[in-house]
C-alpha cells in the first residue's frame, strides 16, 4: 500500500514480483524506481486487470531503501490514471 514502511525486502525478492489489481481492463506502464527517480531494473507489464513488476536476478530490493512505483494506465474509454506507490524496506535484523 501506498506509503507503507518496514516492508521485508526479502519477502518480495523471495516472490519475486509486485502485483497492482485495477476494477477494469487498463492498458500502459509500470516501473520500479528508487527515491530519486532511478530505475530499478524490474519488468514492468500492465495486462488486463493487472500491472506487474517482476524480479531480474542481480536486482534485488535491498534494506532501509525508498521505493516508489510509478506508471500510468489507462481504460478502454481513454480514462487515464496515473500511479505512484510509495514504500520502504525495513532495516536489516
Amino acid at each position: 500500500m501506498d506509503g507503507d514502511k518496514d516492508v521485508k525486502a526479502e519477502s518480495i525478492n523471495s516472490d519475486g514480483w509486485i502485483e497492482i489489481l485495477f476494477s477494469e481492463e487498463v492498458t500502459g506502464n509500470i516501473a520500479l524506481q528508487t527515491e530519486d527517480g532511478a530505475d530499478v531494473g524490474w519488468l514492468g507489464k500492465v495486462e488486463g486487470y493487472t500491472a506487474t513488476l517482476e524480479l531480474v536476478k542481480g536486482k534485488e530490493l535491498t534494506n532501509e531503501t525508498v521505493y516508489v512505483v510509478v506508471g500510468k494506465v489507462s481504460t478502454a474509454d481513454g480514462t487515464e490514471a496515473e500511479i505512484k506507490i510509495t514504500f520502504s524496506t525495513k532495516g536489516k535484523a
